[in-house]
């Protein structure tokens, strides 16, 4: 009985060696497919629900070797490699995809995820930056979810390791008429001085596009802080605000 145990576990072994892996079938269903790279994104939309991260990362190194230059998949690869904790490899997968294709959204997107994830708040924002040329409205979604944290991070560390808090926040920006009906938009940062009262002294535009720096400075003006308190007294300080004008 026991001899019969173990041959029946010698076939098993024999015939699980001789058949191929789930992920390698896919990988041939890719290859044969006239629309490889729509087969791929469906394969791998399938898996990322199934948070099947190694299975992700099999058929996208598969599909690199003969398709080195797909950004798409690059850009999954390091998706992957991030969930598996590969920082490293991520990074090189997501900076080749950039290289690539320097308009690719999602891949700044996702390095921006990996340098925020391997704490590089100034790698955060220099994607951040990136995405605001690309496209405005995923750029502000971008910054809510990872930059505004970056930002406030180098703000800090910055104008003398404090944070202001604000008090009063103007509720409406103006879009300059002329800049609007040029199609200009952009993200304008002001250095706001503000004295010991809370309120602002002066401004300094660090960067922006020309047409949109005199709206952000008047902005910017109205802002009112919590005095900075230094050993017990009131005390100048500076805030570094951002300012993004996006077109509707």
């Amino acid at each position: 009985m026991k001899h019969i145990h173990i041959l029946i576990l010698v076939i098993a072994c024999m015939i699980s060696c001789q058949q191929p892996s789930t992920m390698a079938i896919k990988h041939k269903e890719v290859e044969q497919s006239t629309a490889p790279e729509e087969v791929l994104s469906k394969i791998i939309s399938e898996n990322r629900q199934l948070k099947n991260w190694h299975g992700i990362k099999s058929i996208c190194s598969e599909y690199l070797v003969t398709n080195p230059k797909s950004v798409y998949t690059l850009t999954t690869l390091g998706e992957a490699e991030d969930h598996l904790g590969n920082t490293g490899a991520a990074l090189i997968s997501l900076k080749d995809a950039v290289e690539i294709d320097p308009s690719y959204i999602n891949a700044w997107f996702m390095l921006g995820i990996v340098y925020d994830h391997n704490d590089q708040p100034d790698k955060v924002i220099e994607c951040y930056q990136k995405l605001l040329k690309l496209n405005v409205t995923i750029a502000s979604n971008f910054y809510d979810r990872y930059g505004r944290t970056a930002e406030n991070f180098l703000t800090k560390l910055k104008f003398g390791g404090y944070i202001l808090k604000v008090k009063y926040r103007p509720p409406t920006l103006l879009y300059p008429p002329v800049a609007k009906m040029a199609g200009i938009q952009g993200l304008v940062l002001v250095v706001l001085m503000v004295g010991v009262d809370g309120k602002v002294t002066d401004t300094n535009v660090i960067e922006g596009p020309d047409e949109l720096r005199q709206a952000a400075v008047d902005y910017g003006r109205n802002w009112l802080f919590e005095p900075l308190v230094l050993n017990g007294k009131a005390a100048p300080s500076k805030f570094l605000l951002r300012i993004p004008f996006k077109l509707q």
